[in-house]
């Protein structure tokens, strides 16, 4: 893999692949329905192929503009979108927050070939589960679908040495503003390390021995005292909170966030 609001046109059938909606089709699992958006055949290709066999995966679409991904997002209704971080028409991280706005219910990844703070930070505000290395093998990106399928956050690793070398040197490692951490009760400071090392809402459950719903209810108001809208930006507070008192840098799982928000 090779690589990171306009007024919509008609659709370029040469870079817009679809399959259609699976209603016809008798399926035993449940699949991932995914749309692929990148102005780059190659990876277009290479992110198809990766994904080819899985029987828990669908390409739904493949579209290689930002003005085909909005309709044909609005039309396929995929679960995951798999967004280049920077097209030729503008930035795919802020593209995020129209994705989001016309289909809630769709978690985006952002593709990227940039591992710096500012590009991982920008994604995350603009409301991305996911951020992928543009040289992640077939494993990882298979992982991160999945895991931000399940409604987890993923960042690559490789993304982390930036943010702490930005700590090191007294930067914040997200652009937005840091508010003052907020006090957080003994249940919700329990949630926050694991939701910070990854883990899923079920895998969360199980560890503290309570319901699915009652820890989306604690994510919930944790969420709200944050400020936060996503498991990821919330998951880099409280990691960046933590950086601030303690003497050293810690590098936990946390803020790689493998497979879950």
């Amino acid at each position: 893999m090779k690589s990171k609001s306009t007024p919509y046109g008609e659709r370029s059938r040469s870079t817009l692949k679809t399959c259609p909606p699976p209603s016809s089709v008798s399926q035993s699992i449940c699949q991932i329905r995914v749309l692929i958006a990148d102005d780059q055949e190659i990876v277009r290709v290479g992110l198809r192929t990766m994904c080819k066999n899985e029987p828990d995966l669908l390409i739904v679409a493949e579209t290689g503009s930002l003005t085909d991904t909005v309709p044909e997002a609005q039309r396929v209704q995929p679960d995951i979108v798999l967004l280049q971080y920077r097209f030729s028409e503008g930035p795919g991280s802020e593209f995020c927050r129209t994705l989001i706005e016309i289909n809630p219910k769709a978690r985006v990844i952002i593709l990227s070939l940039d591992n710096t703070r500012a590009a991982f930070s920008g994604a995350m505000e603009a409301g991305a589960d996911g951020y992928l290395l543009l040289g992640a093998n077939r494993q990882e990106l298979l992982r991160a679908i999945r895991a931000v399928a399940a409604g987890a956050s993923y960042v690559d690793m490789a993304v982390l040495p930036h943010l702490f070398a930005a700590l090191r040197r007294g930067q914040d490692a997200l652009p937005f503003r840091r508010p003052e951490f907020p006090h957080m009760s003994p249940q919700q400071q329990q949630i926050l390390p694991l939701l910070s090392e990854g883990k899923t809402n079920k895998e969360i459950a199980r560890q503290l021995s309570l319901s699915d719903k009652t820890v989306k209810n604690y994510l919930a108001n944790i969420f709200k005292k944050l400020g936060v809208t996503t498991r990821a930006r919330a998951a880099a507070l409280f990691v960046l909170n933590q950086q601030g008192t303690s003497s050293a840098i810690k590098q936990p799982s946390a803020l790689s966030m493998n497979g879950n928000s």
